[in-house]
């Protein structure tokens, strides 16, 4: 047997999510995991526990368990502060050799795939990457839909093994209602790390352009489509978007004309998001744009035509000519920006 792997009669059922958080805030893909981790657990008769290396990071141990953890490993050490692979790495191999989890489940994101991929090659332990669902069969095997060929297909793939590596594509799943009265139990853990295990430190964070963030990742997005007209419309979603700090995403109409790239294209056959904020503008609201846009917490639409379908998923709905109202709403944020300096 390999040094670093883990022997299937002596490996728990318990399910494992590693939870990532920014500004003392947890991302929504740790929410989504627990709500998928909790799922599993309950049909493998288990417990959700979470992974949660960092600097003071009590703060977010209540909002975990309304989530359904059941316990918080909490790791502190100066060197867990900001993400690093040698770091984080020693950390997991560690914890997962001694307390030999059923299925760990990492956040689909940078610093979740470095993680798992390195953490699989050193377990020698098998890795699912970018998965959109996650179940259990009655015979208690972890069964895994992960998209492959560009999202063009959808691979189902049966899991054996362990300890099971599973990466999870942010803003697919969604997030549940958060549930009172679940306190977990917290393991406080004092790792054995020094300057020495980490090669790498961070020098500064420089925050990216919002208009070219992720979709996935991006907290508002400024969409448009076919009733934009063209480039010249897009520069106006682009000034709002500004503005907001948003992201530039749009419809596949706006992709096939090429007034935005491929990679900003929402829907069925782009990307799946959930932003707090979607502004969309002359988009009319086909299933297969909305099918990726239904997870967003607030949707404004702007259009002509009151019977656009897009209205049907709005709460905010503005039923008027965009070359007008987006010039009005820049001029608004800008004076409210303005106010606030």
């Amino acid at each position: 047997m390999p040094e670093n792997s883990i022997s299937q009669n002596q490996a728990s059922r318990n399910v494992w999510v590693l939870a990532e958080y920014r500004d003392d805030e947890l991302l929504e893909v740790t929410l989504e995991m627990l709500g998928d981790a909790r799922q599993l657990a309950n049909k493998l008769g288990s417990q959700v526990e979470v992974i949660l290396p960092g600097v003071k990071t009590e703060g977010f141990v209540p909002q975990l368990g309304q989530f359904e953890a059941d316990r918080v490993y909490q790791i502190e050490h100066p060197l867990l502060e900001h993400y690093s692979t040698d770091a984080y790495l020693k950390v997991a191999v560690e914890l997962v050799q001694k307390h030999q989890p059923s299925i760990f489940i990492l956040p689909g994101t940078p610093n979740g795939q470095d993680l798992a991929s390195c953490l699989a090659a050193r377990l020698r332990t098998p890795l699912v990457s970018d998965c959109v669902i996650l179940k259990v069969d009655d015979k208690g095997q972890l069964e895994a839909v992960s998209p492959g060929y560009g999202d063009k297909i959808y691979i189902r793939i049966a899991c054996s093994g362990q300890p099971l590596l599973i990466t999870l594509r942010p803003g697919v799943v969604g997030v549940e209602k958060p549930k009172k009265g679940r306190e977990p139990e917290v393991v406080k853990v004092a790792p054995e790390l020094n300057s020495q295990d980490v090669r790498t430190r961070l020098v500064d964070y420089i925050p990216g352009d919002p208009r070219q963030i992720d979709l996935v990742e991006a907290d508002r997005i400024v969409g448009g489509g076919r009733g934009v007209g063209g480039p010249e419309g897009f520069q106006l979603l682009e000034k709002v978007a500004d503005l907001l700090g948003a992201a530039i995403g749009g419809t596949r109409v706006a992709v096939d004309n090429r007034w935005i790239p491929f990679e900003r294209q929402i829907g069925q056959t782009g990307k799946t998001i959930a932003p707090k904020l979607y502004l969309t503008a002359g988009i009319s609201g086909a299933s297969h744009h909305l099918l990726g846009a239904k997870d967003s917490e607030v949707i404004i639409a702007i259009n002509t035509d009151p019977n656009a379908n897009i209205f049907k998923n709005a709460q905010l709905k503005v039923c008027a000519d965009l070359h007008q109202v987006l010039p009005q709403l820049a001029a608004k944020l800008e004076k409210l920006i303005g106010e606030d300096k």
